[in-house]
């Protein structure tokens, strides 16, 4: 580990950043400065920052489950499928013809039913 003296001016003005911000949330950074230096300073920043992490990554990885679920969901949706697609717009267009009515969207309904039988 390189001393603080050993840093550049660029590492020496995140890591003072980093404890300007943590010494917002943490009033004990302070205490580690003067009794341990900036490593430990530092470190505990580090240190307390893992629960935040941990929840941070349990979100993420619930966020790309019910992403998985949602594209699994659409893959086996009747929606996926050009056939049966293709079958319900042509009984909503036949409806909106006949119709003229923005409610034709209900004629979709068999199509959606009885896809299986029809395709």
């Amino acid at each position: 580990m390189k001393s603080w003296n050993d840093l550049s001016l660029l590492q020496k003005a995140i890591i003072g950043l980093a404890l300007t911000v943590g010494a917002a949330f943490l009033p004990e950074i302070a205490l580690l400065v003067n009794w341990g230096g900036m490593e430990i300073a530092f470190a505990m920043i580090l240190a307390s920052l893992s629960p935040f992490i941990r929840w941070l990554t349990t979100r993420l990885n619930r966020l790309r489950e019910a992403i998985q679920l949602a594209v699994n969901a659409y893959k086996q949706s009747a929606s996926a499928r050009p056939g049966i697609y293709m079958l319900q717009t042509v009984f909503f267009g036949t409806a909106f013809l006949m119709t003229g009515s923005a409610f034709a969207i209900t004629f979709m309904l068999p199509g959606m039913m009885f896809n299986s039988l029809l395709v």
